[in-house]
């Protein structure tokens, strides 16, 4: 399962919501989106670009299939 939170200039806020599924999820992934926070500012920041880091990220923990969710722009970004 991937969880990652609002966006572009947020950060991980959402850390009790993560604990409570825990429980219920095999694996659960937070991440910093980005141009937020820490991240390196970069000059692309479409929906592509976004989808496809998030993409790479589950290539990289090697994860087959997954629920993706997320609260303000990380739901969006979810939806699409």
């Amino acid at each position: 399962m991937y969880f990652y939170m609002g966006g572009p200039g947020a950060y991980d806020y959402l850390d009790a919501v993560a604990e409570v599924l825990e429980d219920r999820c095999s694996q659960i992934v937070r991440y910093e989106q980005r141009g937020s926070l820490c991240s390196e500012k970069t000059s692309f920041y479409d929906i592509e670009t976004f989808i496809e880091n998030l993409e790479q990220l589950r290539i990289h923990v090697n994860v087959k299939s997954s629920v993706v969710c997320g609260h303000f722009w990380g739901a969006t970004l979810a939806l699409a």
